[in-house]
């Protein structure tokens, strides 16, 4: 009778050490991941940043002065202008400049990138292009990188912008460099982080989870006020020059869109919608102060903690009573 009883209790023990583990492995597990992960950002009160980045919306204020999005370049080369005499360390543009435009204009704002350090995006773009395959022509799926024009290509450092969300939308996670054609390509915000601080990161992931220091804005209950998580100023007071250098110098400077109907806007756990400019600013910030979310525990660790949990709870549960 006990060898049945230590028999039976065994393969309860098997069962449910095979049944994790492939619960574990299929990713089955991720969607109620995602939703304490997501809760843990909520439950814990947004974290002040260090204030090293300032954001530069193109928000509608800008809009409604300079008119309908692409504007000529000769604003932006003004814009960059500006920074620079300003003092900004680094002034990035989380812009697309894969076509030329005006001639001159295009001259202008290489002239104004070439002024300090900076940084423009590139994208990845998956097309379907139609090729002849065994006397057929059939569609395949090609990975291209939208690079800036030349003229930018050579007075700016390039970085690819590519925000990819989970399965139910949200941005958890974002890629520090990929491989095309051969090449390790890096990311946007580590090409800024890299420049900032002037060192290369040895052993650097592929992808880091992002560390949300809080929504764009929220009511500090200590103060009694309405408090931003990073410092953002609109485009049409640093084309006008009304912006004290003393708030622009030796910062990390990002021009992007926050404009309300852009397409760059990504669920977070904070917010249903965040302007993709905000995301990179929180990347920058969790690789200037190391705090980005790690995993404690490899696949196979996790699976050997499974196995360990599993029989202890085994034993516990067969040497004690069914209350």
């Amino acid at each position: 009778m006990n060898i049945k009883k230590h028999f039976d209790w065994g393969l309860i023990v098997l069962f449910c050490i095979l049944f994790l583990t492939i619960f574990y492995l299929s990713g089955a597990y991720l969607p109620l991941e995602n939703i304490f992960y997501d809760l843990r950002f909520k439950i814990r009160s947004p974290k002040k940043t260090l204030e090293r980045i300032v954001i530069i919306k193109i928000d509608e204020e800008s809009l409604n002065a300079f008119g309908r999005w692409p504007w000529d370049r000769k604003i932006l080369a003004k814009v960059v202008e500006n920074l620079y005499n300003a003092g900004a360390k680094i002034v990035a543009l989380d812009i697309l400049f894969p076509e030329k435009s005006n001639e001159t204009s295009d001259k202008e704002l290489a002239n104004a990138l070439a002024k300090g350090n900076s940084i423009v995006a590139s994208h990845f773009e998956t097309t379907y292009e139609n090729i002849l395959l065994n006397g057929s022509i059939r569609q395949v799926c090609v990975e291209k990188l939208i690079l800036p024009i030349p003229q930018i290509q050579n007075v700016a450092k390039v970085g690819f912008t590519n925000v990819e969300p989970d399965k139910d939308g949200v941005v958890r996670k974002i890629a520090l460099q990929r491989e095309y054609e051969g090449q390790l390509i890096y990311s946007f915000d580590y090409i800024i982080y890299k420049n900032y601080v002037d060192i290369d990161i040895k052993n650097l992931p592929e992808q880091i989870y992002i560390n949300y220091y809080g929504p764009q804005e929220y009511f500090d209950k200590k103060s009694g006020s309405i408090i931003s998580t990073f410092i953002r100023y609109s485009i049409v007071n640093i084309y006008n020059n009304i912006i004290p250098p003393s708030w622009i110098k030796e910062k990390i400077v990002l021009i992007g869109s926050t404009a309300t109907g852009t397409y760059d806007h990504y669920p977070t756990p904070y917010a249903s919608s965040s302007p993709g400019i905000e995301i990179h600013a929180t990347i920058i910030e969790n690789l200037l102060t190391n705090t980005y979310c790690k995993k404690k525990f490899t696949k196979l660790q996790f699976l050997a903690i499974i196995i360990l949990m599993m029989s202890f709870l085994g034993f516990v549960f067969y040497i004690t009573g069914a209350v």
